[in-house]
């Protein structure tokens, strides 16, 4: 159950501790040793439990994108949008590239969506790890090299933009040391001078929208943290947006 929901795989310590939860006020308990418990169960069912080194995310994530699991995700894609009408199952062209798929109109790009996180973190280095301050030398003599501030702290921003390549507001999640969500807060003035974003998002005139920012305990996105993201940020740039698709008899665009 662990390895199908994601949570992580067995191993003894947990599967002994199972095992002791299980057996406490049961009639076993105390008369059923749970480390040989564990062994009879390898033995038994040796297909389902074998032993294999511990696999890091970055492994994980190889083997997820691998060619055809990236195919088939994306036939199961083209084949919801295609049922939901906001594609329709006829090769075309899409902002200048041959798809398999095509667009009832060319203002549907608006409506499809990309985001991605990074995390930007509170350090001195650059990407290959020198550092940001300039300094001056002779080359003609050795370098004593400064040194640089690594911060365990980070800062997570998601940052969204349409197939028609328009941004949309993106999300700053700041990180936290208090243990209660009431006490978490961020300096203002950090937040003074970050660039407003500017787009149709399928309306006839120009809207402006300013960073959204959020504050939790480890910095990182999590489910309810997504929600909220799209409700406030994302569909506030579409106030025409509906649950189900309308479009204009004779145009095809959607009303």
């Amino acid at each position: 159950m662990m390895q199908v929901s994601g949570e992580g795989e067995a191993n003894r310590q947990n599967m002994v501790l199972a095992a002791k939860a299980l057996m406490m006020g049961m009639e076993w308990e105390k008369k059923i040793c749970p480390d040989y418990l564990w062994r009879k169960v390898r033995e038994d069912h040796p297909a389902i439990l074998n032993p294999m080194r511990q696999k890091h995310n970055e492994d994980r994530w190889v083997d997820w994108l691998t060619y055809k699991n990236v195919n088939d995700w994306t036939d199961q894609e083209k084949a919801y949008l295609v049922e939901l009408g906001m594609l329709k199952n006829k090769p075309g062209w899409i902002n200048g590239i041959w798809s398999e798929v095509s667009l009832f109109h060319d203002n549907d790009s608006c409506y499809f969506l990309n985001t991605d996180e990074t995390q930007h973190k509170f350090l001195t280095a650059r990407n290959k790890g020198d550092s940001t301050t300039i300094s001056y030398a002779n080359v003609s003599f050795p370098r004593s090299g400064e040194r640089i501030v690594v911060s365990s702290r980070h800062i997570t921003g998601c940052y969204t933009v349409n197939l028609a390549g328009e941004v949309l507001p993106p999300l700053y999640i700041f990180d936290s040391k208090a243990k209660e969500e009431d006490k978490f807060c961020v300096d203002p003035n950090i937040v003074i001078g970050l660039p407003e974003v500017h787009g149709l998002y399928g309306l006839y005139e120009t809207t402006c929208y300013a960073p959204y920012f959020a504050v939790c305990r480890k910095g990182l996105m999590d489910t309810s943290l997504w929600s909220q993201f799209n409700e406030t940020a994302i569909l506030n740039c579409y106030p025409r947006c509906n649950k189900t698709i309308v479009r204009c008899p004779l145009t095809n665009k959607l009303l």
